[in-house]
């Protein structure tokens, strides 16, 4: 029968008080961190990485390190908010962008179709500008072919 123990899970608190789950443990009783992942050998209980916010000098004395830690988790939100709003800037820019192309090209297509439509000259059709025709039925052969 299963102890308490085995079958609560075990959880990990840093210093700015979250909790999580430990996921990954081995069978001599170490564990990855919660928080940085990094190993944490078995007889320690405390994660053993200074930059990680549940390591033993942080919850040692929690009074003097939980401000920088909580800075630090402040800078990396808003860094990651930053990230993420260039990300969404520069879908939206390469959307807008293919719309444009696909804008133009129905346009190429439907004058096009109206040239040949109208008898007129598929070689100079497209004026020089954006999104300029000239229907033009040449009464020789066309000037651009030489």
């Amino acid at each position: 029968m299963a102890t308490i123990a085995e079958v609560r899970p075990r959880v990990c608190t840093n210093v700015l008080d979250e909790i999580r789950e430990i996921t990954r443990t081995y069978p001599d009783g170490s564990f990855d961190c919660p928080f940085c992942l990094a190993a944490v050998i078995a007889p320690a209980a405390r994660c053993s990485n200074p930059w990680c916010s549940a390591c033993d000098y942080a919850m040692s004395d929690p009074e003097r390190t939980r401000p920088a830690f909580a800075e630090r988790r402040r800078k990396e939100e808003a860094e990651r908010l930053r990230q993420q709003e260039e990300k969404a800037r520069r879908e939206s820019v390469a959307r807008a962008a293919e719309e444009r192309h696909q804008a133009h090209e129905q346009w190429e297509r439907d004058t096009y179709a109206e040239a040949r439509r109208r008898g007129a000259c598929l070689r100079c059709v497209i004026a020089p500008g954006w999104e300029r025709a000239k229907f033009v039925k040449h009464r020789g052969a066309c000037p651009r072919t030489k």
